[in-house]
């Protein structure tokens, strides 16, 4: 299957399996359990560079004849993983827009739970007919949910991840947990190359976005811990918070 299709039907098994149990669980409590699960395309720009340069490793390992033979069959880009063989890779644009925002929002202020951009949603360029066509990439999860927090105007980023607390120096004598910093001091620590690539990198990117596209009289924040402390770090008790400058003070 294209890969696009692919991403649409992970989003499917999986929203449901998140979308049962969630329900059963709020049912179980005497809560609303009102849950609904929607594919989401998110749109991406058909000259961004990421199409280019692929980067995004995705499927089986293969040897080097099963390589170059899908290399040369199916026009993949293939690169030597370092010792496990051979892998596709693909490219990894900038989220733009989620196409279902405006109809995510209202299912948000009617009382539905939604569970949204699964995967980081499936990726579509938007033609100048309007119309859209699904393309072969993936899209950064984090990324996405901040594009979408900004897009349905969200008052938390919660990224729910396998570590309380965003570390310095993670894995050093020197290690520190990080409870609460600003947009500034995220951006001065992802330049020192503080975060891990493909662990908590792309997450404080994702941060940063959606602080950044936030206005600034807004007192949105990203938390960011495991998902069993995620109540307590709602209530400011753990995990990493991150706030824009301007909120710092009022955030201590």
């Amino acid at each position: 299957m294209p890969l696009d299709m692919c991403g649409a039907a992970t989003q499917g098994f999986m929203g449901y399996m998140i979308q049962q149990t969630l329900a059963n669980c709020l049912r179980e409590k005497g809560l609303a359990h009102n849950v609904t699960t929607v594919i989401s395309q998110v749109i991406v720009d058909e000259n961004d560079p990421a199409f280019g340069h692929p980067t995004k490793p995705i499927g089986p390992f293969y040897t080097l004849e099963e390589a170059m033979r899908l290399e040369r069959e199916r026009g993949w880009q293939i690169i030597k993983d370092a010792t496990r063989g051979y892998r596709r890779v693909v490219a990894s644009p900038e989220p733009l827009e989620i196409q279902q925002a405006r109809i995510i929002r209202s299912m948000l202020d009617a009382g539905e739970n939604v569970i949204a951009v699964g995967g980081g949603g499936i990726p579509v360029i938007r033609s100048p007919d309007r119309s859209l066509r699904g393309v072969e990439a993936v899209i950064d999860k984090d990324l996405a949910s901040a594009r979408l927090g900004l897009d349905i105007d969200a008052d938390v980023l919660l990224i729910l991840t396998a570590v309380e607390n965003v570390f310095v120096d993670f894995g050093r004598p020197s290690e520190k947990p990080l409870h609460l910093i600003t947009v500034t001091e995220a951006e001065a620590l992802l330049k020192e190359g503080q975060f891990g690539i493909g662990s908590m990198e792309p997450k404080i990117r994702a941060s940063i976005k959606f602080l950044k596209g936030t206005p600034r009289e807004c007192k949105r924040e990203v938390i960011i811990t495991t998902p069993e402390r995620a109540m307590e770090a709602l209530a400011g008790k753990v995990g990493t918070r991150i706030v824009l400058d301007s909120n710092r003070e009022s955030s201590v």
